[in-house]
């Protein structure tokens, strides 16, 4: 809010919100620079004993090795994922 309105001149946020805003809502005035400054990971957590763990393991192995993962990555957040 504060960098749309002027009362900011950048920002730090995490790269997938912050790609993601410029692609939906940043209506071409804001730009991603430089590189991230340590990725990090985004977990899912399953009860103990839970039997979707190993079910969503192996949808998200065969999204990545088919590229769905990286086509759905690019779409949403305008890049190649690393």
């Amino acid at each position: 809010m504060e960098l749309g309105t002027g009362n900011a001149d950048a920002v730090l946020h995490d790269t997938p919100n912050i790609l993601y805003f410029i692609k939906t809502a940043g209506n071409g005035q804001f730009k991603a620079v430089g590189d991230s400054i340590k990725a990090q990971q985004y977990g899912v957590a399953f009860p103990q004993g839970s039997d979707l763990r190993e079910k969503v393991n192996a949808a998200l192995k065969s999204l990545k090795e088919d590229g769905t993962y990286a086509a759905i990555y690019k779409k949403w957040f305008g890049v190649e994922p690393k």
